[in-house]
This record gives C-alpha cells, structure tokens and sequence, in this order.
C-alpha cells in the first residue's frame, strides 16, 4: 500500500508539494490567475483533521500579492450568491483575502468584499469537495492565486445534480484528468459538462467533421453511439460519432453541469488521484 501512495505522489509531485503521511498523502497546491477576468476553479485537497469533514475558507490561503482579486461563489441561475449578516445587511458571497496585521479584528483570512475594513472574518465557510466557483482577478495579479492544502482524497467524489440551471463543479483533484475518467449515473442523459471562457460565456472549438462547437459534453452509453466508444460527446453531436473522452481537465479547473428537471439526484464522479 505504502509503495502505491509514494507512486501516486511522485504522479503530482509537478503540480505542488506531497508527502506521504501513514496511509494519506498530504501536500499544497497554487491555483494561479490566468486571468484578469473570472478564473473558474475548485479545491482539490479534503481535510487533513479528521474532525472535519469539509474543507472552510480559512483551508484556503491566498499568495502574498493576492490583495484586489476575490472569491465568488454563483447560484445555479448564474448570479453571485447572497447572505444576511448580522451587521452589513445583504451582502454578496465575493471574499478577499487579508492578512492578520492588516484586519480589524486581527484574524488573518478571508472577508466579505463589502467588509471594507476586514472586521468581520469569514474562514467559516463551508466549501463542499468539488464545488465550483471562481476567482475574480485583477488586473494587476495575473500569475496571484489561491493555494489549496490538506489531504489527497482516497476516493471518487460523486457531484450531485441539484438544479435544472448551473451545477457549479470542478475536478477536485490535485492532477490533471480527462473527461473520460469521469463517471456518470445510469439517468444522466440530457444533462451536459459545460466549461466557460473567463467571461462567463461557453467555451468553442473547432471540430474537423463538426465545425465550430460548444464545450458542451453529454454522456452516452456504448450501445448507443455511432463509434461504439461510450463515454463524453459533444452535445451537437448528435449520433454520437465524435468521442471526446480524451479532453484534458486540469487540475482544480472548474465547470458545471447544465441539469436537466428530470435527473434531478443524478451525479457525476471524479476519480481519486490515488
């Protein structure tokens, strides 16, 4: 079992620093803006405290220049979320990320953007393994970023379909995947993977037999495609001729499901690096 797990870190040694610890392989990772825009991501570790079992906040650091850019977290309708605060009102799930000496109540952390003097720290927040969102950069911090820490899951995460709109998920995993490692229940037919350009619109390619398409992927048994391969199709494919399982999914690259109101409790599963 040891040799396995000192295999699997030296396969994501690239992408952070792991070390194996008894039976888990703990490590770090920085998830860097690429854009000035909106870089969609997701945590890749669980917790290393075995009292918890969710990532928070306060898991997640930011890098030294990380100081304009802000977390956002989206309903399944495509709007940032909202929550009541006790002393600010309504205020909009965007957090920014300050450190200790420069905060009002001296705790190091994240912050509501709208706490504009950092008194009100926010490390709490549950994130759910696999939950999507996206980093607002700046302008001014391309290159800044988020650093995920803790354990490397032991096993697959199944991401739940809860909404007929946007499911905002992500591969939360430390290593790259492709689109065919990733699972999907038996009623899982009309809904769709779909990933986003970092202003918020579907991502296109050009495809030699089918043009221009969007990143939309739905999933299709074997018997039923045109190539017999089974697995992730463009959604414009529509006899299902053109596999595409071999699309890379970095690590930590976000996306969501566009649900379907008849799979509401369908899943997708992300494998485990291990």
């Amino acid at each position: 079992m040891k040799k396995l797990m000192i295999a699997a870190a030296a396969s994501i040694a690239a992408v952070g620093a792991f070390a194996v610890e008894s039976a888990n392989i703990v490590g770090y990772q920085t998830k860097a803006n690429a854009s000035a825009q909106m870089n969609w991501t997701c945590n890749t570790f669980v917790p290393c405290d075995k009292t918890k079992t969710t990532m928070t906040l306060g898991d997640m650091k930011g890098t030294d220049g990380l100081i304009f850019s802000a977390v956002v977290f989206l309903k399944p309708d495509g709007r940032v979320k909202t929550v009541e605060h006790a002393q600010l009102g309504t205020v909009k799930e965007k957090y920014t990320y300050w450190e200790a000496a420069d905060t009002e109540d001296g705790v190091g952390g994240w912050y509501f953007e709208d706490d504009e003097n950092a008194e009100y720290n926010q490390n709490s927040r549950i994130i759910a393994l696999g939950e999507g969102y996206y980093v607002q950069g700046d302008g001014s911090e391309i290159g800044e970023g988020i650093v995920f820490s803790g354990n490397v899951a032991n096993d697959a995460t199944a991401l739940e379909v809860t909404s007929a709109q946007m499911n905002w998920f992500g591969n939360c995993s430390p290593v790259d995947i492709t689109i065919g490692d990733i699972t999907a229940t038996d009623g899982l037919i009309f809904s769709a993977i779909v990933f986003l350009k970092d202003d918020g619109r579907v991502k296109t390619v050009e495809h030699a037999q089918l043009g221009t398409v969007k990143e939309k992927y739905t999933y299709w048994e074997a018997a039923d495609t045109e190539d017999g391969a089974g697995g992730w199709y463009f959604e414009d494919d529509e006899n299902a001729e053109y596999n595409q399982n071999d699309r890379v999914i970095a690590a930590g690259e976000g996306f969501y499901v566009q649900g379907d109101g008849s799979e509401i409790g369908e899943s997708i599963s992300i494998p485990s690096a291990l």
